[in-house]
């Protein structure tokens, strides 16, 4: 598995508060940024898998 890191200021929650009708915590935008390296890691599997038949 690949080393990602996102930067903490890359995404912060002012952005995704744009997005929202709750107010974000330093948390949420954690678990939201988890969530989308976990997607795009698992496009990229899949990728692979189909790459490789």
């Amino acid at each position: 598995m690949p080393n990602i890191h996102v930067d903490a200021g890359s995404a912060g929650t002012s952005f995704w508060q744009n997005y929202s009708s709750q107010n974000l915590s330093n948390e949420d935008e954690r678990k939201i940024k988890d969530n989308l390296v976990s997607f795009f890691l698992l496009l990229n599997e899949w990728s692979i898998k189909e790459n490789e038949k």
